[in-house]
């Protein structure tokens, strides 16, 4: 995998992507993509995956279709969190021979991996993130390492979210972080998380909503093998 990775190191470093203030629909929510798939079909066209913060309504994301999150999707917005109160090289899903942490999509049982930079391995109660384009999935049969073009992009929020619940959003990548606050819906400044043990995968806007609004529901637990909805950026 380590060769892999080093074959790979600029294959997705292009000089140039389509962006843009507005977002598309690339795959709708009936016509579901499965993340790795949709991934490298956006990568191929040049494509950038809306990011979480832009999914769940932050101000001006909206498209010109009016979207932004308004059917279940996956974001562009890669996560990689540990247990409650344990520091990730203490985690149970941790790698110490790739210095990952390790999550097994039970669906098709490919293991996703997420490096996990030397100066945040003691961190605990943070989620580390990496938004698209920033990083590329590099496979074999078995693993999918999710690759940084630089390691100085990992973002690590600390007090993520420990439990399902409603939270506010930091405002950074706005995810949910702190305590957690009760039912508060109509407060538009809020989340409810879903959320696993432990996990590396990307994040779902609205992946397992029941309601009547996906935005409002950050899916961090989602398998990376769900077929979801995809939007992109536009000009």
């Amino acid at each position: 995998m380590a060769q892999a990775i080093e074959d790979t190191r600029h294959k997705f470093a292009r000089p140039s992507r389509i962006r843009g203030p507005h977002l598309r629909v690339f795959a709708r929510e009936a016509d579901g993509i499965p993340f790795r798939k949709a991934i490298a079909r956006a990568n191929r066209r040049d494509l950038v995956f809306a990011s979480y913060k832009r999914l769940g309504g932050a101000p001006g994301s909206r498209g010109k279709e009016g979207l932004g999150g308004e059917f279940p999707c996956w974001s562009g917005t890669m996560s990689a969190y540990a247990e409650p109160g344990i520091p990730f090289n203490k985690s149970r899903f941790f790698s110490p021979s790739e210095r990952a942490l390790a999550y097994t999509d039970p669906a098709d049982k490919r293991v996703w991996l997420f490096p996990i930079p030397i100066a945040l391995l003691g961190e605990k109660d943070a989620i580390l993130i990496l938004e698209h384009p920033n990083y590329s999935l590099v496979e074999d049969d078995k693993e999918v390492f999710v690759h940084p073009l630089d390691a100085s992009l990992i973002a690590c929020i600390s007090a993520f979210a420990q439990k399902e619940g409603w939270y506010f959003r930091e405002e950074g990548h706005r995810i949910p972080c702190g305590e957690e606050i009760g039912y508060t819906y109509f407060n538009m400044g809020t989340s409810y998380i879903h959320r696993l043990e432990a996990r590396v995968g990307p994040v779902a806007c609205g992946g397992l909503c029941v309601g009547s609004n996906p935005k409002r529901y950050a899916d961090f637990c989602c398998n990376p093998s769900t077929p979801l909805g995809i939007l992109v950026e536009s000009p």
